[in-house]
């Protein structure tokens, strides 16, 4: 039994580790991300998390990163990363100076792991994946949801002739 824990613990200080050394882009300027997925048409995924939250590091190391740096969404949509607990400061949809607890505040995010889908102005395009129930089917849900902005995105451009 002690060796399950100990390899449990292993596997969570891994992910932790692979996490915080940084797969996923900081949220540090979103109203220039919002100009480049603007241009592409891409969503935002916007993925609030928290240093103290164990299922954040698992989100982030097993499924946000591998999407985002194997390139699988390369061009499709943009990847960014929000710590709630953290003051860092971040320039908001809207160009003006925020930090990143304060934009978690702003969309009202009290519980991590949180993953918003949202358009070039900052709204909502399909609802949040919230929490970590089932890790087998997360990825599928992480990719339906994506794949679902995608097409919003895309529809609108066409609908507005662009």
């Amino acid at each position: 039994m002690a060796r399950f824990w100990s390899a449990g613990l292993i596997a969570v200080w891994f992910v932790a580790a692979h996490a915080a050394a940084g797969g996923l882009p900081p949220a540090k300027d979103l109203a220039a991300d919002a100009q480049a997925a603007r241009r592409s048409a891409m969503p935002i995924v916007l993925f609030f998390s928290a240093d103290s939250c164990p299922y954040c590091a698992e989100v982030a190391g097993l499924h946000l990163e591998p999407l985002h740096t194997r390139g699988v969404y390369a061009g499709r949509a943009l990847f960014r990363i929000a710590d709630v607990e953290r003051h860092t400061p971040v320039r908001g949809f809207d160009g003006r100076r925020l930090t990143q607890a304060e934009l978690a505040g702003r969309y009202r995010v009290s519980f991590t792991p949180y993953i918003m889908f949202l358009d070039p102005d900052g709204d909502e395009l399909v609802p949040p994946l919230i929490g970590y129930s089932s890790p087998d089917f997360y990825r599928g849900y992480l990719e339906t949801a994506i794949e679902t902005a995608i097409e919003k995105l895309r529809a609108r451009r066409v609908a507005l002739g662009k």
